[in-house]
């Protein structure tokens, strides 16, 4: 049976690359402050919180609802958004984490389209453009095989007739079941956030993408830790060597010249040093990122960093979120609150 909120994702994704293309949406600066200060439980925020590229397609079909032009599938968007807007905390955090996962292999699928183009035409081979500007998706009746996930811990909401059901993507970690399993810092380094049925649960900000197609072969599946505002700079200093700095509560990057880059409203960083995975992030992590597709590929590169790990930083000082690699096979889970099977190991997080 096929998700109802698959359409929505494609839908949103492909509304974002018709209206603004490459270029990114105008007037993102002061929505972007507006947003960063609105209430936690509103819909800016909770897309802001799922991800940059969720926020800036929520901002986009948000903004056009309010303009007077009647841009194709706005209403239907606009529908859904107000719908969604009445669902559970949790329900909403999943669809933002969802769409911003669909926004990201949109985005590496175009570049790896230019890539391919600009090969063939070096080549002197007929050259396969993208037509209008638009990404090559799917049309609204079907899925991304990049973004097939959803949370199957999510039971379907029966409020005004919609089923917020998404499978593919896993949450709720218990805190209990994730201590023994990394280091003692890790561990109090991860962000709690609330369950999201259990109202006054706190749970551990886990989340993991099993996803399919393309991003699946290339990275396997993909962990997301949110970490506390507070380790962000260590984090990155240990992992990455970068050194970020805070000053009036906004973060940047200094250069040894002297000069900075401020996130615009957050930047990630690869290229992590593989040694340092194990030590920082336990063994029970590096078991499974060191069998991920990326991993064996860098293995037989010789390479001494990773681009199968990333950290994201916001510009705000606010949590990071770090996004790992692992295989497939094994780091899928099998429903949370049910048998989990994480790196290998059975695990059981309820």
């Amino acid at each position: 049976m096929e998700d109802p909120l698959n359409p929505y994702v494609s839908s949103i994704v492909q509304y974002y690359s018709r209206r603004v293309g490459r270029r990114g949406p105008y007037g993102v600066a002061n929505a972007l402050q507006k947003a960063q200060s609105a209430d936690a439980n509103s819909l800016d925020q909770i897309f802001l919180n799922g991800g940059d590229l969720a926020w800036r397609a929520y901002f986009v079909v948000n903004k056009d609802a309010g303009s007077e032009h009647g841009y194709e599938g706005l209403g239907e968007l606009t529908r859904f958004l107000d719908e969604l807007g009445t669902q559970p905390v949790g329900h909403q955090l999943a669809f933002a984490k969802r769409l911003d996962a669909a926004m990201q292999s949109a985005q590496q699928q175009e570049a790896e389209n230019d890539e391919g183009n600009i090969v063939r035409k070096s080549t002197k081979r007929r050259r396969t453009a993208i037509e209008n500007g638009t990404l090559p998706l799917p049309t609204p009746n079907t899925t991304p095989d990049d973004a097939s996930t959803d949370y199957t811990d999510l039971e379907p909401s029966s409020q005004h007739g919609s089923a917020i059901r998404q499978d593919g993507v896993h949450v709720d970690a218990s805190l209990q079941a994730v201590k023994p399993l990394l280091p003692v810092d890790f561990f109090h380094a991860i962000q709690r956030v609330p369950h999201s049925q259990k109202p006054g649960t706190l749970v551990a900000d886990i989340t993991l993408f099993v996803q399919k197609g393309q991003t699946r072969d290339n990275f396997g599946c993909q962990m997301e830790i949110g970490i506390v505002k507070e380790k962000i700079a260590y984090y990155a200093r240990k992992l990455c060597g970068v050194e970020v700095e805070v000053k009036d509560g906004v973060r940047y990057i200094r250069y040894p010249s002297g000069s900075k880059i401020e996130p615009d409203p957050s930047l990630k960083l690869r290229a992590c040093q593989r040694d340092m995975i194990p030590v920082l992030l336990g063994h029970e992590i590096n078991a499974g990122f060191s069998a991920s597709p990326i991993y064996k590929r860098e293995a037989e590169e010789v390479r001494d960093d990773t681009d199968g790990v990333s950290i994201t930083i916001p510009s705000q000082e606010k949590e990071g979120v770090y996004r790992l690699s692992s295989p497939p096979e094994r780091g899928a889970y099998r429903g949370i609150g049910k048998e989990v099977v994480i790196f290998g190991k059975n695990r059981r997080f309820k």
